[in-house]
């Protein structure tokens, strides 16, 4: 399933997986993406900012800011 692909170990399929899966259920991915937000690498964190800036602001807003004040300013500017 598309969610096992969230732990995978190369960041460009946990990327690609948060993505597809807020195209196929935005309503439903905020609880899948939780553990999103403290992943290690910066791209991973970067591509979460870019498919909650595509979400209702009410689902994404809170945890589109906590992105917005991450440590890498990569991720900051994407959020």
């Amino acid at each position: 399933a598309l969610i096992d692909y969230l732990e995978d170990d190369w960041a460009p399929m946990r990327a690609a997986a948060q993505a597809a899966m807020a195209r196929s259920d935005p309503d439903a991915i905020m609880p899948v993406l939780s553990g999103l937000f403290a992943d290690p690498e910066w791209s991973v964190r970067a591509a979460l900012a870019t498919t909650l800036g595509g979400l209702s602001a009410d689902a994404s807003g809170p945890r589109l800011a906590q992105l917005a004040a991450d440590d890498d300013a990569k991720v900051v500017a994407a959020a």
